[in-house]
């Protein structure tokens, strides 16, 4: 279902925008396993429309953490959690 990703280590993740995408890229698969879990009951569209959300709010949130120096904070289940968060509160 979800393939092996590498891990990311603090070392590698600096505040350019190919090593944001990069680490964005690694935290996907938790971010769209959290979700599909998480909005399982809901149909089909409006499910597919909350991941993507989700997704898009892990992006700014990993982008916020690399441009500011904490990037080596970053991990993927709390990333995926804190996107789960900002679309059941309903913040766009």
């Amino acid at each position: 279902m979800s393939a092996i990703t590498k891990p990311v280590l603090s070392d590698e993740i600096q505040s350019d925008d190919n090593s944001v995408n990069e680490v964005f890229l690694r935290f996907v698969p938790a971010v769209q396993a959290h979700a599909k879990i998480q909005f399982r009951h809901l149909p089909r569209f409006e499910r597919e429309e909350r991941i993507a959300e989700a997704a898009a709010a892990a992006f700014v949130n990993v982008h916020d953490m690399v441009s500011k120096g904490n990037g080596h904070r970053l991990k993927p289940s709390t990333v995926a959690h804190f996107a789960i968060l900002h679309v059941k509160d309903g913040r766009h």
